[in-house]
């Protein structure tokens, strides 16, 4: 059984609804919202076992938990490696094509997106921000 979290379905629709506002009027550049949801487990669940359910149902994916969130998203958020850290951000996705040739089409009209360029720029340059002052050198191709 679910139930709201923080926000209930009407706070949700009004923050979507007043972030839009602010978009359009040109005091936001983007936002991304979340809304939880809360389900009560009849019993422990175990961090590990989702993970792996996450790993066969979204292969594509990076799955992680941490701080008792566990996901699974198309995005490398961070990895860090040693001293090295890397991020894979994407921003303008479509879905996959039934072929090949079907995906290569959808790439091009994707590269050749002035919108999903735009987003996708946007959201190297919030990454780029946020990691400049931890790093030693930062590359961002």
């Amino acid at each position: 059984h679910w139930s709201d979290g923080a926000r209930t379905e009407d706070d949700w629709a009004r923050a979507v609804a007043a972030a839009v506002d602010r978009i359009r009027g040109g005091r936001l550049g983007k936002v991304v919202l979340a809304r939880d949801l809360t389900a009560r487990a009849t019993a422990p669940i175990d961090a590990r076992v989702l993970l792996q359910r996450l790993a066969a149902r979204f292969p594509g994916c990076y799955t992680f938990s941490c701080a008792g969130l566990v996901g699974a998203t198309p995005e490398l958020l961070i990895r860090r490696t040693g001293d090295a850290v890397e991020s894979l951000v994407l921003a303008g996705t479509t879905a996959r094509g039934a072929t090949p040739d079907d995906d290569r089409d959808r790439g091009r009209r994707l590269f050749g997106s002035a919108k999903d360029r735009e987003e996708h720029a946007y959201a190297a340059e919030m990454v780029r921000d946020a990691l400049t002052p931890l790093c030693a050198d930062l590359t961002v191709p």
